[in-house]
């Protein structure tokens, strides 16, 4: 599953509602109060629901999170 990450720090992981990407978190990631890596699955490329938790999965051990 592809994702987008933004900053460096800890790993934070938002999902987007359904009919949203990443775009959606964009007034947020100016006013977090530390630094994160924040991490935007695209969680809509999954065939289901457990599909797209396991995808999310992956890539937190993809980013030793």
């Amino acid at each position: 599953m592809r994702f987008d990450t933004y900053g460096e720090g800890p790993v934070l992981v938002l999902l987007p509602g359904l009919g949203c990407d990443s775009r959606m978190w964009g007034p947020l990631l100016d006013h977090l109060p530390t630094p994160y890596t924040v991490v935007c699955p695209h969680i809509w490329e999954a065939p289901t629901m457990a599909g797209a938790a396991k995808s999310v999965a992956g890539i937190l051990d993809e980013l030793g999170a």
